[in-house]
């Protein structure tokens, strides 16, 4: 009775329960029969025999059906023999469906397994792809022996691997990203070099290839993505060698450029060893670009760059010391001159000045050090010039030549001699074109011929226009409204020498 009732909620038993129970217990039922036929039927319908044999399958379904019929009618024998002819339609359905059946499976497999190629899982997830990939190959050797159910279980675990491998290649999908990001970021960097036209051919074939690798990323084809990856990264590579090499080149032409200057050194044969074998080493350089050694020519030109250094640090240090002896020479001469001390302040300036030059160059500052010596021979040399201008003077006042004109002639004078609200200007030491009253003039007035007024408004400081040193603080009067002109320029000059004159020999 209980296999009766499991009947109740099948699809194919529609009868009231009260009548399958009546003739239950009126007729014989095939109950057993009835339940190995829907069994059967499920079977087969697991298979898919409703797709790949309908009519077999069809026919099953309709014999038990056919079988209810029969019950209600009291047919028990017949009902009992339609339950068995149901039976051997469902496993004719499900015989003739398996090998169909193993094969979508199989199908199904090689799909998502080609799924996880694509997404690159011989990278991300290596052992479950090679898993997936065996199963599949036992798949196929079941079927081949017509173990269909097995195939198909066989099948089936092969495409959940192959799944879990997809599910790790997408899980791993930043790395792909990232390196496309480094990678254009790398082609950009090129491409702004200004060397990048050697290699414009490389960066074209990169930026492609780098397109190519963005679309197959975006279609979820990573396989693609990553050979086409490789691809812009070799073209990369080449760009960055070409790059590399014609700066190397452009490198090793300004490295020969130096060591011609060193040649026409008057010093330079005090280094003709350093020379000659930096020029080896550039020789060797160029041979190793050839051959596309960029390591042996980096290598190379790293040895003459050192060798040309130790080469500029010879010269400059014979060139610094000859400074200061030039400088201490000029000195000593200077001094001896000046026999009244008058311009012991500035010598003594200078001085010290050399001794920094001295200390500099002890350290291997030779830059600064001749700086220092240069600053030191400025100043000698403006006394020298003072002490030479005025035994001129003193010979034409002996001799009663000098200009002794009226004082108060010009009204130009008093133009530069009174307490203006003028700028100042402070006298600067420079290596070239060192502050002279001509330049002052030039940069504040924008006319180098109005030095006479700078002289005269100064002349407190100013003992010889000639004479001048850095840090004075010279006043600025205003431009006058009309141009001096150039009599009344040099009368001007002239007026305040003889007023010197005059002060001196008194």
């Amino acid at each position: 009775m209980k296999k009766i009732l499991a009947f109740i909620n099948r699809k194919h038993l529609a009868l009231p329960v009260a009548a399958l129970l009546f003739f239950a217990c009126q007729v014989e039922v095939p109950v057993q029969e009835l339940t190995d036929a829907r069994a059967a039927i499920q079977s087969a319908k697991d298979v898919n025999a409703d797709r790949h044999s309908p009519d077999e399958f069809g026919k099953a379904e309709a014999l038990v059906r056919q079988a209810h019929d029969e019950i209600i009618k009291e047919e028990a024998d017949a009902a009992k023999k339609s339950a068995l002819d149901a039976i051997d339609a469902a496993k004719l359905a499900e015989n003739r469906s398996l090998p169909f059946f193993a094969g979508e499976k199989i199908s199904a497999a090689e799909e998502k397994y080609s799924e996880a190629e694509k997404l690159y899982a011989e990278k991300f997830s290596p052992a479950k792809l090679k898993s997936s990939g065996e199963l599949i190959s036992e798949a196929k050797t079941a079927l081949d022996a017509g173990e269909y159910r097995r195939a198909a279980s066989l099948a089936d675990e092969a495409t959940a691997i192959a799944g879990a491998a997809c599910d790790d290649s997408l899980g791993n999908s930043y790395t792909l990203d990232r390196e496309l990001s480094s990678a254009g970021e790398k082609h950009l960097a090129l491409k702004n070099d200004k060397m990048a036209g050697a290699a414009s051919d490389d960066l074209r074939a990169a930026a492609s290839a780098l397109t190519m690798a963005k679309d197959a990323r975006d279609s979820r084809d990573f396989r693609t993505a990553y050979s086409e990856l490789d691809k812009a990264k070799a073209a990369l590579g080449k760009a960055e060698s070409a790059i590399k090499k014609q700066k190397l080149a452009a490198e090793i032409a300004t490295l020969r450029s130096q060591l011609d200057t060193i040649k026409k050194d008057k010093n330079s044969a005090s280094v003709a060893t350093d020379h000659d074998n930096a020029m080896l080493e550039l020789k060797g350089a160029e041979t190793a670009l050839g051959q596309n050694n960029i390591n042996s020519a980096e290598t190379r030109i790293r040895n003459a760059k050192d060798l040309i250094a130790r080469t500029e640090g010879k010269l400059k240090k014979g060139a610094a010391d000859e400074a200061i002896a030039n400088a201490e020479k000029m000195l000593a001469a200077a001094k001896q001159k000046d026999s009244g001390a008058k311009y012991s302040e500035n010598l003594g300036s200078a001085e010290a000045l050399i001794r920094q030059a001295k200390n500099l160059s002890s350290s291997g500052n030779y830059n600064d050090a001749m700086a220092r010596a240069d600053e030191a021979e400025t100043i000698i040399a403006a006394v020298m010039s003072a002490l030479e201008s005025e035994a001129a003077l003193d010979v034409k006042v002996a001799d009663g030549t000098s200009d002794t004109s009226d004082t108060s002639q010009t009204s130009v004078a008093d133009q530069g001699t009174q307490e203006t609200k003028g700028d100042f200007y402070i006298v600067q030491w420079r290596k070239k074109d060192t502050d002279c009253l001509w330049r002052i003039s030039q940069k504040v007035y924008d006319d180098a011929s109005l030095w006479p007024l700078i002289f005269v408004a100064n002349r407190d400081q100013i003992k010889n226009p000639d004479l001048i040193f850095p840090g004075q603080k010279f006043r600025i009067p205003p431009r006058p409204e009309k141009k001096p002109g150039k009599k009344e320029l040099n009368d001007m000059i002239r007026r305040e020498k003889s007023e010197s004159a005059d002060g001196a020999s008194k």
